[in-house]
């Protein structure tokens, strides 16, 4: 009895992360393209500020100028839709 009312714990954890999963790349969509690729390869590619830089073809200091506007949006927009998600 104790594996199914585990399981189910299991499952129902694996919806709602999913959904908010689908919801942050929502808002992460809404993005301008630039800030957008740069949230993505960071936090979806891991690739670090250097490595972003070269794929986008600019220059580091602006995926760090990227970054932090992309990062203000999101703050706000993960506020308004109740998203409480580690600092960025």
């Amino acid at each position: 009895m104790e594996l199914i009312i585990d399981e189910n714990a299991d499952i129902q954890r694996d919806v709602e992360t999913n959904e908010l999963n689908k919801k942050i790349r929502e808002i992460v969509s809404t993005l301008p393209q630039k800030q957008r690729e740069v949230i993505e390869y960071k936090f979806y590619e891991n690739l670090k500020n250097k490595e972003i830089a070269e794929k986008m073809k600019i220059k580091e200091d602006t995926v760090k100028e990227y970054y932090k506007i992309a990062k203000k949006k999101l703050k706000v927009k993960f506020v308004e839709n109740e998203i409480d998600v580690k600092e960025l």
